[in-house]
């Protein structure tokens, strides 16, 4: 018709303004194709919505700086690294809060430290209030309640499976925290497990202390959003460091440290100074095994080059090294009940 023409309903006035019948015939393919591309053209406009948004992430890691990558159906929204999220405060974890402005609803994100560093991919979701990640799971979760409009948008029924309100739980992480630290959690005083130990303690070698330094331990999750910050000792001062040196930092969050910790939980040892012993380790090696049962045996019928530390064979606790602590060591091992190594 050398014309140009609409489609879409016609306003109703459209027809009676005009005086010929309208066309029985049906449209035809170039309209038909036309039509089908303006659907297409507004469904990816629906898809890729371009208003701004500002994510929230908290920094498990403690990196100290974060940037946020982040796309959608019309191509990346940032280039790489991202966009340098602003710091805020810190969390009830001691976790730092980044924000952003994205120019456009994303539907994923790179959370990263510009450096190298970087979490998985992580899904867009849109209501919630923030992200962060967790270890146990190896993805990046969210907190808050999404918009309730977020599960019109899909075709599959909601899950009859109530949902969880919290995240899985991880480990927990240990910080040594004081007057050195402005009271602030520090990778660089994360303490680390004893996996040797027969009791849960952790440790901390090298730390260069003044006398008169403050300290106390901090327990931090992650992964459990509304995890309260614990304090150890709780209910008690600080514990005062006696003069300057360099330091290996002891833990027992389970407060059974013994009279020689500070409120069972806590033990500095100079690093030029002996270090606690590990009852059972008769050897000398770092672990609690068979081989001690072997030494101590040889120990005790007088071979020559088995010489032991009485606090480390002394297991039974009776400030004697003799038969005794051998059945009590072989029993420990083959884990009887009340054998415990202390």
């Amino acid at each position: 018709t050398n014309t140009v023409k609409t489609w879409g309903e016609p306003e109703p006035s459209s027809q009676t303004a005009s005086s010929e019948p309208a066309s029985s015939e049906p449209a035809s393919s170039s309209q038909v194709a036309s039509s089908s591309q303006a659907a297409s053209s507004q469904a990816a406009s629906s898809e890729t919505p371009s208003e701004k948004v500002t994510i929230l992430y908290s920094d498990v890691h403690n990196w100290g700086k974060v940037y946020v990558h982040a796309w959608n159906a019309a191509g990346d929204i940032t280039e790489w690294p991202g966009v340098e999220m602003t710091k805020g405060e810190q969390n009830g974890y001691g976790q730092y809060q980044y924000t952003a402005e994205l120019t456009a609803v994303p539907t994923g994100m790179v959370f990263n430290n510009g450096d190298g560093a970087q979490d998985p991919d992580a899904t867009y979701v849109a209501g919630a209030e923030g992200y962060y990640y967790d270890a146990e799971t190896n993805t990046v979760k969210t907190w808050g309640e999404p918009e309730p409009s977020s599960q019109a948008a899909s075709s599959e029924p909601a899950s009859s499976e109530p949902a969880s309100s919290e995240p899985v739980v991880g480990a927990s992480t240990f910080y040594v925290v004081g007057s050195f630290t402005d009271w602030q959690t520090d990778e660089a005083y994360k303490l680390t497990k004893n996996d040797a130990a027969e009791v849960t303690e952790y440790s901390l070698s090298g730390v260069e202390l003044k006398k008169d330094d403050e300290l106390k331990v901090v327990e931090t999750n992650g992964s459990i959003q509304g995890f309260e910050p614990k304090w150890y000792p709780d209910n008690a001062d600080n514990y005062k460091v006696a003069e300057d040196g360099t330091y290996t930092i002891y833990f027992r969050p389970d407060y059974n440290g013994g009279e020689d910790w500070y409120c069972n939980c806590i033990y500095l040892a100079k690093e030029d100074e002996p270090q606690p012993v590990l009852k059972g380790d008769v050897n000398g090696d770092g672990e609690v095994d068979g081989a001690d049962l072997v030494y101590l045996r040889r120990a005790l019928a007088d071979w020559d080059g088995y010489e032991v530390d009485a606090q480390a064979a002394d297991v039974n606790g009776d400030n004697e090294v003799d038969g005794a602590d051998l059945v009590y060591l072989r029993r420990h091992l083959a884990d009887w009940d009340g054998y415990p190594l202390s």
